[in-house]
């Protein structure tokens, strides 16, 4: 194809029509134009195909830690509900009821004394931060999952800090009144194998009774915090899914 047109231009300058050269040359300089910019064009369209692969699938990631999320926060709230209906009942019985020290150590006994922590799976969005495919994502759903993070973090901070307090306490308690740290953890059997003093069982039940009533309000906070995050975490769900419907 060059040969052909460079023995065009030739023909043109030997027979002296300089006119119809320039002319000529004049066209050949924007084909050859045209066929650049077409193949930037391709190019182009290329790179962005393979941006929104990798968007894409950053997307289909992102559905699924927030579905585990979803899951995890679910199982925690189950948890947690089973732990507060269990106190209510002995709060109800408790205060209904003219029970007696070792009737409220059986009692005590049935409530869980332990508590659960919930990790997040943030993978993805870690990873599109350190890899700077942040910036693949709309603004506003980009500052949808950065907010959700940080409230992730602030949960696990809070929480953390209130229970470490609340196990701390526990900790403390039963070392104070008793004689071996290898006592097992079921508060009955704390009682009734090291507490044989009715004042000690006294101050004892006291104790637990407060923490016990501390861990309750945490737990129902904590239960209407993942609600809020299950909002969130839904939202976000349906806007990745319209940028997916989008495509």
């Amino acid at each position: 194809m060059i040969k052909f047109f460079r023995k065009i231009r030739q023909k043109m300058l030997t027979e002296n029509k300089f006119m119809r050269y320039l002319l000529y040359a004049i066209g050949e300089i924007i084909l050859v134009v045209i066929g650049i910019l077409i193949a930037i064009q391709l190019n182009t369209f290329k790179e962005n195909k393979q941006l929104e692969n990798v968007k894409q699938e950053y997307y289909q990631q992102l559905l699924i830690d927030l579905e585990k999320d979803t899951e995890n926060v679910n199982a925690n709230i189950n948890f947690l509900k089973k732990n507060i209906a269990l106190y209510e009942s002995f709060e109800k019985n408790f205060n209904s009821s003219d029970l007696k020290p070792p009737e409220i150590q059986k009692e005590l006994d049935k409530l869980n004394l332990f508590t659960k922590t919930l990790i997040f799976n943030t993978n993805t969005l870690e990873t599109l931060k350190n890899t700077g495919d942040i910036k693949l994502i709309p603004t506003s759903l980009r500052n949808k999952l950065i907010e959700l993070n940080r409230y992730q973090s602030y949960l696990g901070e809070i929480y953390k800090r209130d229970f470490t307090i609340y196990l701390e306490n526990t900790f403390k308690i039963a070392i104070s009144n008793y004689s071996s740290i290898e006592a097992k953890p079921k508060l009955m059997k704390y009682l009734n194998k090291y507490l044989n003093i009715e004042k000690e069982k006294a101050k004892s039940i006291t104790e637990f009774l407060t923490l016990y009533k501390f861990k309750y309000f945490l737990e129902v906070r904590t239960i209407q915090q993942y609600d809020n995050l299950l909002n969130d975490i839904e939202a976000i769900r349906s806007s990745i899914q319209l940028q997916i419907n989008i495509q």
